[in-house]
C-alpha cells in the first residue's frame, strides 16, 4: 500500500504536513522530495513512483488544476486506472478551484475552506476539520471506503460505448438507462400511429416491454424489426423477453424498461457489460465492469 501525492510545488508546505500525518499512520507514500536527486530523469521517475503506488492522492489547488506536471500525473494515474494497477483516485480539495471534469463524481476530501498559518516552520490549521478529513482519508486508503463507484469508474476511463468483437460473440459496455410509463414511452419513441400500431400487434398487447438499442448494435442486427424479440439473461441465468422498439441516437445507452431491469437485478443508470449472441439474439447483461 502506498500512496502517491500528486500537487503543485507552492502547495509543499500542505503536501509535507499531510504526508508527515499518512507515515504516522503506517500509509507510504510517494513525495518528490524524498524520491528524487539531482539528475534524475524526472519523467521516468515519476512513472515509476505511479507504477509503483496503489493509491493516487491528488492536491486540488488553483495552482495544481494549472500544472502541466500534475495534468501528467493524473492521466497516468487514470491510465493505470484501466489496467487495474490503481487501487483507488482520490481528490483533496485543498483550496477552491475548478475541478477537473475526470475528478467531478467522485467524492473528494474537502479542507479549502480551512485556515492556514505556519508554527514553527510547519502548517497548522485553525480549524478542527482537518483532522476529521485526515481521519477519512486514512480510512479511505486502508478500507475502501472511496472506492470507485462502477459507473464512477466508467465515465473516468471511457469505457461506454466500447465494443470488444469475438468469434462466438460481441460484447459492449453501455449506459443503462430506464423508464417506467410503458405507453407514454411508446407514443413518444414512434413516430405514426402505424408504427404504433405495428409495434403492439406483434408484443400481443400484453406484455409491452419494448427494449431501445444503442445504434453501435445496429449493425450487428441488421434484419431486427419492430416488436422482435429479444432474449436478455443476467449472470445468474434468469431470462427474460424483450420487444425490440427501436434503435437510439446514442451508441452507448441502452433503455430497458423497469420490469426487465427489477426482473434482472440492473439499476438504471448503471453501466452494464452486455454479450449479443447474433445468431439467437440472446444478450446476457450483467454490472461487472470488466475489459
Amino acid at each position: 500500500m502506498k500512496a502517491f501525492i500528486s500537487h503543485s510545488s507552492i502547495d509543499k508546505p500542505f503536501v509535507h504536513r499531510l504526508k508527515i500525518d499518512l507515515n504516522l499512520n503506517y500509509i507510504e507514500t510517494w513525495f518528490d522530495l524524498d524520491e528524487m536527486l539531482p539528475g534524475d530523469d524526472l519523467q521516468r521517475k515519476l512513472d515509476e513512483g505511479l507504477a509503483k503506488s496503489t493509491h493516487f492522492i491528488i492536491i486540488l489547488s488553483e495552482n495544481s488544476v494549472n500544472s502541466d506536471w500534475v495534468k501528467y500525473e493524473l492521466k497516468t494515474s487514470l491510465k493505470n486506472l484501466q489496467e487495474d494497477t490503481r487501487s483507488k483516485v482520490i481528490p483533496v480539495l485543498y483550496r477552491e478551484c475548478i475541478i477537473p471534469n475526470e475528478l467531478k463524481k467522485l467524492l473528494r476530501i474537502d479542507l479549502s475552506k480551512e485556515t492556514v498559518y505556519l508554527k514553527n516552520g510547519s502548517l497548522e490549521f485553525f480549524g478542527s476539520k482537518y483532522s476529521a478529513e485526515l481521519d477519512r482519508l486514512v480510512r479511505a486508503i486502508k478500507q475502501g471506503e472511496y472506492k470507485l463507484h462502477k459507473t464512477e469508474k466508467a465515465e473516468i476511463i471511457g469505457i461506454e460505448g466500447k465494443v470488444i468483437e469475438t468469434d462466438e460473440h460481441l460484447v459492449f459496455y453501455l449506459r443503462l438507462i430506464g423508464f417506467q410509463a410503458i405507453l407514454r414511452f411508446i407514443a413518444s419513441h414512434f413516430d405514426t400511429k402505424e408504427d404504433q400500431a405495428k409495434f403492439f400487434s406483434k408484443d400481443g398487447g400484453n406484455t409491452h416491454v419494448p427494449v431501445v438499442l444503442p445504434s453501435t448494435v445496429e449493425k450487428y442486427l441488421p434484419n431486427l424489426n419492430v416488436g422482435d424479440t429479444l432474449t436478455f439473461i443476467n449472470s445468474e441465468g434468469k431470462k427474460f423477453i424483450g420487444k425490440f422498439a427501436k434503435y437510439g441516437s446514442n451508441s452507448s445507452k441502452i433503455a430497458l424498461p423497469e420490469k426487465i431491469r427489477i426482473h434482472m437485478g440492473l439499476k438504471k443508470k448503471s453501466t452494464v457489460k452486455l454479450i449479443l449472441e447474433q445468431k439467437t439474439r440472446k444478450i446476457w447483461m450483467d454490472e461487472k465492469l470488466t475489459l
